[in-house]
């Protein structure tokens, strides 16, 4: 992806690569890099950099922050389109910051377990075990 000026705040966009005109919208829209997210009837602007991971449960999506939970009306495989390194799928029901893993150990049945500056676990699934293993080393680009 390029962007290029044209004139004094006029941009273009170009993709070399087949992304959906709905995926580059979200890419657009995530720019400032924040997510809405809703807790006590009120909506609230969550910088990226303070979520340590979003989950889904019961068909609810929910953000993490150090010590907040807040709900989204989005769904994981929405966030995880529109989501980049350092956040990335680690089960069917979560995206994880990778930012915000204070240490690893192999859990059994080939699963990581992390645990996050928080001090909270979270486990990275067997499926999403070995592609994690690959960003981690820097063999894999997003």
């Amino acid at each position: 992806m390029k962007v290029e000026r044209l004139k004094k705040w006029e941009y273009a966009l170009i993709c070399e690569n087949e992304m959906g005109e709905d995926k580059l919208e979200a890419f657009i829209r995530g720019a400032d890099g924040k997510l809405l997210g809703i807790r006590d009837k009120k909506t609230y602007r969550i910088d990226l950099s303070d979520i340590f991971y979003i989950e889904s449960v019961d068909k609810k999506t929910f953000i993490y922050t150090e010590k907040e939970v807040f709900e989204t009306g989005k769904r994981l495989y929405e966030l995880e389109n529109e989501l980049h390194l350092p956040f990335l799928r680690i089960s069917k029901s979560a995206i994880l910051n990778i930012d915000k893993i204070h240490s690893l150990h192999a859990d059994l049945g080939g699963r990581i377990m992390c645990t996050l500056d928080n001090q909270e676990h979270i486990s990275i699934s067997r499926q999403y075990a070995q592609r994690f293993k690959a960003i981690l080393r820097g063999e894999e680009n997003v």
